[in-house]
């Protein structure tokens, strides 16, 4: 009888245990990317998703969208690397499976540092949307001719390294002749040329307005991101770019110039929000920006890898440069910030912790900064905080 209540009393609890959903205008989620870490350090995906500092899982990477027998092709290390490759690929899609049960959101990301991702014509580009849409998404391909079968994932991240626009129709000086909702129709009026890693980054503003019209007809939400170098804040982005995307985590790593850990770091950040405010509006929620960092230090002068709480209390002061356009963080990777261990933690729940518990914006100046030259940042990042805030304020 006892065991009876003590097992109907574990029953209850469970059920009434609250079920985690992803909110994607929440200002403390935690973005990390999976699939491309050191063979000796390659966790599961599973064991990522059973991290619950996560919020979205980006896999990495689509390499080509034409390879063999028209069919796109991807490389997520040795865990799915075709179409065909289905032994492989259904272990992934189980644990992809697991990390949605579980509240996650799992992305797949275009690009990598051997992608061939351009486009030669607009028709390509809506064609390989439609394709990523088919056999990734809420598609019509036949659930035997998908790498993760029927399981669909949440959205797609563009790896976006070093956009540069330049409008074709000089004669256009009124960007309200354009569409308001994500992109013109007319693609020759904005050529963009991009050291996509391998490639160009013209027609993409018609991928991504395709994707966008897909997930329209989806019965779920889905996601689409961006990811730059944090160097490119002077860059004119396409009329309305940014209505087409829901989050923009800049790499504020491998850039001597803006990289967390450079003086270049606040003034950088702040650039990209009064980018977005001007684009969007101030007052609209997306997209959200999140500030793009890595977990590991690889001995390079421009990484700008920081230790857990040091990166932790940079990152929270800095999100008051940005407000109500905070979105979190993203982390370069999953694997490595799990093995990254500072007083017994790792970096993924040291960086979630400090997201959830951040102190109002006005307290920046109480933030515990241990020695001089955070003392000295709390300054800066403070003066931008005052500066921002007059700007937008007329005092």
């Amino acid at each position: 009888m006892m065991f009876s209540i003590f097992l109907f009393s574990i029953v209850i609890m469970v059920i009434a245990q609250p079920v985690l959903t992803f909110d994607p205008a929440a200002a403390d989620n935690l973005a990390v990317y999976f699939g491309h870490s050191p063979g000796n350090l390659n966790a599961s995906l599973a064991a990522v998703c059973n991290s619950s500092s996560v919020d979205i899982v980006v896999l990495g990477f689509v390499r080509n969208f034409v390879g063999p027998d028209w069919l796109p092709t991807f490389d997520l290390n040795d865990i799915c690397q075709s179409v065909d490759d289905q032994a492989n690929c259904s272990s992934l899609a189980d644990d992809v499976s697991s990390c949605q049960r579980a509240g996650k959101k799992v992305f797949l990301s275009i690009g990598g540092s051997t992608s061939n991702t351009s486009f030669d014509s607009a028709t390509d580009a809506t064609q390989a949307a439609q394709t990523l849409w088919d056999y990734f998404g809420s598609g019509n391909e036949t659930i035997s001719a998908r790498p993760l079968g029927s399981i669909e994932l949440d959205g797609f991240d563009i790896g976006m390294w070093a956009l540069i626009i330049s409008i074709h129709n000089e004669q256009l000086a009124d960007y309200s002749l354009l569409s308001t909702r994500c992109f013109s129709s007319s693609r020759d009026l904005a050529d963009i040329t991009e050291d996509h890693e391998q490639g160009t980054a013209l027609y993409y503003d018609t991928f991504a307005a395709t994707l966008k019209s897909l997930y329209a007809s989806a019965s779920k939400d889905y996601y689409l991101s961006v990811s730059p170098s944090c160097a490119n804040t002077t860059v004119v982005y396409p009329p309305s770019f940014f209505d087409c995307v829901d989050f923009i985590w800049p790499r504020f790593y491998n850039a001597k110039a803006c990289n967390t850990a450079s003086s270049g770091f606040a003034s950088s950040l702040l650039a990209w929000s009064q980018q977005l405010d001007r684009q969007v509006g101030h007052t609209s929620p997306l997209p959200k920006l999140y500030i793009g960092a890595v977990d590991f230090d690889t001995g390079t002068a421009s990484n700008g890898f920081l230790q857990p709480h040091n990166f932790t209390e940079v990152a929270i002061a800095a999100s008051c440069l940005v407000r109500k356009r905070f979105g979190g963080v993203m982390l370069w990777d999953a694997t490595n910030g799990l093995e990254t261990i500072e007083g017994g933690e790792n970096f993924l729940d040291i960086t979630k912790a400090a997201l959830v518990g951040k102190v109002n914006c006005s307290g920046t100046a109480a933030l515990s900064y241990g020695n001089p030259r955070r003392l000295c940042y709390t300054f800066i990042v403070s003066l931008y905080t005052s500066l921002y805030n007059c700007k937008f304020m007329n005092v």
